[in-house]
């Protein structure tokens, strides 16, 4: 779902990585997340449960450690990845619809439309919000018709991605370079100079700390099918394989052919100094990327905001990917019964829709907490999280032969493979939470976030949601035992498909 994503975040990646080769980084990063979803395919191919992780950490480790990582994970993907990302859709999406429409057509009443929907808080809401109802709405479906949507979203950003593509290739820097020097306002050379040239030559180490660190993020989302692994019919170890291990290897393709195209035709120095402080072409675009550097690339309004609807796409199919796996982490904490059991009925169809209207209630308020207070400052430190909770399924994964021994028996044959005496399983799983944790500590470090020092009050929602999974789930064990309930079972036992 990501793949128009570099458009926006190559401003991202020179503004963390200015001496980073960000185009060789998506190979380097392609070998770590080819591990994890090695992990996660040979788990939800042995227990390919509705939950992916949840059921995989609980059953092998212990259940309070399968709800602490997986409540992390939910945060994370709610605050980041849903709410977060429908607001980005109207701020770096569909404003740049207008604003590109205004800028290419000279109409500026269709750039202040767009700066309207960018900075308005209220008009930035009543979208989201519209945005949001979408959503739910979407996930309130069969999840054969919910993925039927995200294809078909896929498909469409495939076409603008192709139209993009185009564009650069058929302008070139050259062509880029006069463009720009005739309508910007400013030159090339003087954007370059700004930020002294020849100041981001790449260096091994930028591309191999903080740029690879950046990529790896770029692929979040690849282990999503894991979650309704027992929604889906067939084989599992050829449907998951497809999904976990397959998709990586077409998104890194997509990764490294829109970097690589960007850096060549806007030039490695040029797209470094413009996302300084320094250089603005509108108010409200201080940072351009290629959201709005492709009025350069063409003349025709039509197609510069096709472009920008193309990113505002994503950003929606992104924020169902990451709303359709959480879903199902609260139908399985139901099912376990750490929430009430009623949050874990479906509808005839198999929908789990009131872990989807929960979900609903929480990503509407975090869209109000992301546009009204400063909790988007969480979002720099949001990825720790993330790799944290990786980081506990790969050692899992590690420790699955042992741990589990009947399952793992019991399992594909792949599943079980071994080097010698040691499974495969338990090598890539200990290999990969290296590199996991590597990245987990690197992105809180204040050489990847820009900050003067680490921010512990923009660091605390973590502590917080650890503290608080620990409380809910305790609560929810003593509750339940009290009535009777043998819930020590519960990490004993697979749940039925």
């Amino acid at each position: 779902m990501g793949i128009m994503g570099p458009m926006l975040y190559v401003w991202f990646a020179v503004s963390t990585a200015p001496n980073a080769d960000i185009p060789v980084t998506t190979f380097l990063g392609l070998l770590i997340v080819l591990m994890v979803g090695f992990v996660y395919w040979m788990l939800s191919t042995s227990m390919p449960r509705t939950g992916g992780d949840y059921v995989w950490v609980s059953r092998i480790l212990h259940p309070f450690v399968g709800f602490l990582e997986s409540s992390m994970l939910l945060f994370v993907m709610i605050s980041s990845f849903v709410a977060y990302d429908i607001v980005l859709a109207v701020q770096y999406g569909f404003s740049y619809m207008f604003i590109n429409f205004g800028y290419l057509a000279k109409d500026a009443g269709l750039t202040d439309i767009g700066v309207t929907l960018m900075s308005d808080k209220t008009v930035l809401l009543l979208v989201s919000l519209a945005i949001s109802a979408l959503v739910i709405g979407v996930m309130l479906l069969p999840i054969k018709r919910v993925v039927n949507v995200l294809v078909g979203g896929f498909f469409v950003m495939l076409a603008v991605f192709a139209v993009y593509l185009g564009l650069l290739w058929t302008t070139g820097n050259a062509g880029f370079i006069a463009n720009f020097n005739a309508t910007s306002g400013t030159t090339y050379d003087a954007v370059v100079n700004s930020a002294a040239a020849g100041a981001y030559n790449y260096t091994l180490d930028g591309t191999l700390f903080l740029g690879l660190i950046f990529v790896m993020l770029s692929y979040i989302g690849l282990v999503n099918s894991s979650y309704f692994a027992g929604e889906v019919s067939g084989n599992p170890f050829r449907s998951q394989g497809i999904a976990i291990f397959g998709s990586p290897l077409i998104y890194g393709a997509f990764l490294f052919t829109i970097y690589f195209s960007q850096f060549t035709v806007y030039g490695h120095d040029f797209l470094a100094a413009a996302a300084g402080p320094a250089f603005g072409l509108l108010p409200a675009n201080g940072n351009p990327s290629g959201l709005f550097l492709v009025n350069y690339l063409t003349t025709n309004p039509w197609i510069s905001a096709l472009v920008a609807f193309g990113m505002g796409l994503q950003l929606v199919v992104w924020s169902m990917a990451f709303y359709l796996a959480p879903t199902r982490y609260i139908f399985s904490w139901s099912f376990d019964r750490i929430l009430p059991l009623g949050l874990s009925k479906t509808s005839k169809k198999g929908v789990p829709y009131y872990a989807v209207l929960l979900y609903g209630l929480v990503t509407v308020m975090f869209v109000f907490l992301t546009i009204y207070t400063t909790i988007g400052a969480f979002y720099i430190y949001a990825i720790f999280g993330f790799y944290f909770s990786t980081t506990i399924v790969l050692i899992a994964g590690a420790l699955f032969p042992f741990r589990r021994k009947e399952i793992f028996d019991a399992s594909h044959r792949y599943v079980k493979a071994k080097i010698g005496p040691v499974p495969v399983i338990t090598i890539v799983g200990l290999v990969g939470a290296i590199f996991t944790a590597i990245t987990m500590v690197s992105v809180v470090l204040p050489a990847y976030t820009h900050q003067a020092q680490f921010d512990f009050v923009a660091f605390s929602p973590i502590i917080l949601m650890l503290v608080f999974a620990t409380f809910v789930y305790w609560g929810s064990y003593y509750y339940q035992k009290s009535h009777g309930l043998p819930v020590e079972l519960v990490g004993k036992q697979i749940p039925p498909l």
